[in-house]
């Protein structure tokens, strides 16, 4: 009798200790499954984000001064990144194997947008928009101040007569050539400024257009300056858009023949 209530005991014991093991594994694989659903959301999130400072990676080349024969049907992928500096891989929209047509060095320490598809010992550096630059920074970077460029852009315009006519010169601080050009057009601060070409131009050419009085169009172009002559039937305008470092000298001259 002694002897099987011992026994009894026993496998009570052991039924104990095998409902308590198998409740503990199951609340181990609930707690698992739990930290795993965090992480996958986690990661969902992340990959959102990423897809989106992606887009605005792909707007700030796009609109950059960068001239590239893909430039029109491209898209990026993250190579590499270092202490602030990140390597845009560029290629074909349409290249499923993702072969690069270009790189592309975005750096938060120098503020600069480095093309170096070309030759990495001679980089080119890209003007591009602040505005997007700072969009970037604050998607991808958790808006961190060291990396942000906080001076606002200003302008400031002078009106003044010359000998055969008038000018107008403006200078724009922290932007580039192309950007202006851009806003030139879109301002419509030029006569017949629909005629002018959507982008500037990689070399000197000669536009004939023969509307509106308005013979041709000549753009003159330089890494630091472009000049565009309006030439019409009864004068000539001209506007100058000059690089000084960050800044941009736009200067609109009317003359008459």
């Amino acid at each position: 009798m002694i002897l099987k209530m011992k026994n009894n005991i026993i496998i009570t014991q052991v039924l104990l200790i095998t409902l308590f093991c198998a409740c503990k594994r199951q609340s181990n694989i609930a707690i698992i499954q739990q930290n795993n659903k965090v992480e996958q959301t986690t990661l969902n999130k992340k990959n959102e984000q990423n897809n989106d400072c992606k887009s605005l990676f792909k707007e700030l080349i796009s609109d950059s001064s960068i001239e590239n024969p893909f430039i029109d049907n491209f898209n990026i992928s993250i190579d590499k990144e270092e202490e602030g500096k990140i390597l845009l891989k560029l290629f074909d929209q349409s290249d499923a194997q993702e072969n690069a047509v270009g790189w592309i060095v975005f750096d938060t320490k120098s503020k600069k947008l480095i093309d170096i598809t070309n030759d990495i010992e001679n980089p080119i550096e890209l003007n591009y928009d602040i505005k997007l630059w700072n969009k970037i920074i604050d998607c991808y970077f958790n808006s961190n101040t060291n990396y942000k460029i906080s001076k606002l852009k200003k302008s400031e315009c002078n009106d003044t007569t010359t000998e055969d006519g008038s000018q107008e010169e403006c200078f724009f601080e922290d932007t580039s050539i192309h950007n202006i050009y851009i806003k030139t057009i879109k301002d419509a601060k030029i006569k017949n400024f629909e005629f002018l070409l959507p982008s500037l131009p990689l070399k000197d050419i000669n536009k004939e257009i023969n509307q509106d009085g308005l013979i041709s169009i000549n753009y003159k172009i330089s890494p630091k300056i472009v000049e565009i002559e309006f030439l019409f039937e009864g004068g000539i305008t001209t506007l100058t858009l000059e690089q000084k470092k960050e800044n941009v000298k736009r200067v609109i001259s009317y003359s008459a023949d």
